[in-house]
């Protein structure tokens, strides 16, 4: 079967893709790949085959035709998009390194693209939350000083994340939401992709999978960054969301992204 994705949602990760995909799935025009959701189709070969057997518990894949067939297309009946949500394509490394924005250029050239993001500190604190689930007694300032914390100050660069997609692609393929937004008013946050794909809008949604949004005012004081560890970070941070705000118009103004809050001098 010749079917390539052409519609993705390309993160950013921790940032509400699954609630999207959720929502998106609802349209009776959109299938989003089930039951693998983040499929990784526009990696390589090797590469994509390689995830699937390692992250999706899918250790018997020995093809891309078999991915698609047995664990994509479940139910699939011709709708206009076929989606997916792999949110690696845009650590930036992938991308670079994969050539993921061509791949897909090559092989769906009319693809449309939807990318979500949240403030970058929260999205940093939902990723230790996440590692928590993991290792329970992993406290704050160790993730901070460990190996994963580069991975989530990187994967909260929203404009390195991006660009690469908006240069290929041009900002009209390109639709960016608000995380907050989609808490806050999910209907509007589908009619605006719906709108994106030329689709008609659906008058109620049904709340799918909305992990816990932003960090309680009370709590932030035991989750700051330490300046001695993090005042690089910050500053890298704050310059790509604006850069980030700058390359696609996405209003910055709901995210507080002033030192004080995040940064502890001690």
């Amino acid at each position: 079967m010749d079917l390539n994705p052409n519609l993705v949602v390309l993160g950013a990760q921790k940032s509400g893709t699954t609630t999207l995909t959720g929502i998106l799935d609802q349209h009776p025009q959109v299938f989003m790949s089930k039951p693998v959701t983040e499929p990784a189709w526009y990696y390589p070969d090797e590469a994509m085959l390689n995830y699937i057997r390692k992250y999706r518990r899918t250790k018997r894949v020995a093809s891309r035709s078999e991915l698609l067939k047995r664990h994509m297309l479940q139910d699939y009946a011709g709708e206009k998009y076929v989606g997916e949500a792999s949110t690696g394509y845009t650590y930036y490394e992938n991308s670079k390194k994969l050539n993921i924005p061509n791949r897909m250029l090559k092989w769906c050239p009319n693809i449309r693209l939807i990318y979500i993001v949240r403030n970058p500190f929260e999205r940093i604190l939902s990723f230790y939350r996440h590692m928590l689930r993991r290792k329970s007694d992993l406290n704050f300032s160790d993730f901070a000083a460990g190996p994963g914390f580069a991975h989530a100050i990187t994967t909260s660069c929203y404009f390195q994340q991006l660009s690469p997609y908006i240069k290929i692609f041009g900002r009209d393929k390109v639709l960016v939401l608000s995380f907050e937004q989609m808490c806050a008013e999910p209907l509007l946050t589908a009619s605006q992709s719906f709108e994106f794909l030329e689709l008609s809008c659906l008058h109620e949604v049904s709340s799918v999978h909305l992990n816990a949004g932003a960090t309680p005012k009370e709590r932030r004081s035991e989750l700051k960054f330490t300046a001695a560890t993090f005042s690089d970070a910050f500053t890298r941070l704050v310059a790509d969301a604006k850069q980030f705000g700058e390359l696609t118009g996405f209003d910055l103004t709901g995210w507080d992204l002033t030192a004080d809050t995040w940064v502890s001098e001690a």
